[in-house]
């Protein structure tokens, strides 16, 4: 019984993780299409703070920022999993990226 315990809690795990990550990849691609909407403005790209500002920041159910994303990035939970995610700037050139 205590194998098949330890299974499902590594299968849960394994799925806590790639939750995370889909998330993170989801939040780079926030990030690519708030800037592309910030450059396509009549003022166009100002700084990365109103990039990171623009961008939604909600990674839905379960998914928490302990305690909160910053420009730089932060720790993204999900049940008992989490990851610590670094934020490149936005440029003139290139959007910001979360690795």
């Amino acid at each position: 019984m205590s194998v098949v315990i330890k299974k499902f809690d590594l299968l849960s795990d394994n799925a806590s993780i790639t939750a995370l990550q889909t998330a993170a990849r989801e939040l780079k691609s926030r990030e690519s299409v708030t800037w592309f909407k910030i450059k396509l403005t009549d003022t166009g790209y100002t700084n990365d703070a109103d990039v990171f500002n623009s961008v939604d920041k909600t990674m839905g159910q379960g998914i928490s920022w302990n305690p909160g994303p910053d420009i730089s990035g932060g720790r993204l939970h999900f049940k008992s999993q989490s990851i610590d995610l670094s934020r490149v700037p936005s440029t003139p050139t290139s959007p910001g990226a979360w690795q």
